[in-house]
């Protein structure tokens, strides 16, 4: 006898009975099927509680995301706190942030895990999800089969999402799982991580710049004064 799971118009599995010698009467059948509806609603709420945690999770993540912007002082260390956030906080196994530097390579800023891994510096031309990624600034998934030396082999599936500051291409967010692939749903939140790092960057980046401003302008002024006459009290 075979009884269909259902919960919310969703069929999530089949209740199989089975009997030896004899067989079934229109009483078992009755039996069977409230044995199933029982089932399918606890099989409902187990589904209902793994996402509601889900959903605290990433709330979470994006808490700690925004908290990180707004008061990190060292990006190094922001990032590499963000990364650590990304694979404890998040569903998963591998996060990298690759921001380009002054010659237009990407450098690996920020990994977890950052053990035996083969490049810290690479081009993206040389690296087909990379450049898709950057050249046409969309999410990229690459499954197991791809060539991508620049994470761990037992790395199942990645997402590759592009870093910008408006029209500006500041770099690549690389999350990885070992064993669970990707949905949709997972693609959409990496775009929104992907966009509160790059407002992460270009916040540190544009208050680097201030600093450096204003430490250029700090000697000028100072030497402007040496040269006014000294007041003494009378």
């Amino acid at each position: 006898m075979v009884a269909p799971l259902v919960a919310t118009d969703t069929v999530s599995g089949v209740l199989i009975a089975l009997r030896v010698g004899r067989s079934f009467a229109a009483a078992d059948a009755l039996t069977a099927s409230g044995v199933s509806e029982l089932l399918s609603l606890e099989l409902a709420r187990e589904a209902a509680a793994l996402r509601d945690a889900a959903h605290r999770r990433e709330a979470f993540a994006l808490y700690e995301l925004a908290r990180l912007a707004l008061f990190g002082e060292r990006l190094l260390e922001t990032l590499q706190d963000v990364a650590a956030l990304l694979t404890g906080a998040l569903n998963h196994d591998l996060a990298q942030i690759w921001l380009f530097g002054p010659d237009g390579a990407l450098e690996l800023s920020a990994a977890r895990p950052r053990e035996n891994l083969r490049f810290e510096q690479m081009h993206a031309s040389e690296h087909d999800a990379l450049a898709q990624a950057l050249h046409q600034q969309r999410l990229v998934r690459v499954g197991q089969g791809a060539l991508r030396p620049w994470v761990p082999a037992d790395t199942r599936e990645l997402i590759v999402v592009p870093l910008a500051d408006r029209a500006r291409s500041l770099g690549a967010l690389v999350l990885g799982r070992a064993q669970d692939r990707y949905d949709e749903s997972d693609e959409e939140l990496a775009s929104v991580l992907g966009r509160f790092i790059a407002r992460l960057v270009a916040r540190a980046a544009a208050l680097d710049s201030d600093a450096s401003r204003a430490d250029s302008a700090d000697p000028d002024a100072d030497r402007e004064w040496e040269d006014e006459p000294q007041l003494t009290g009378s």
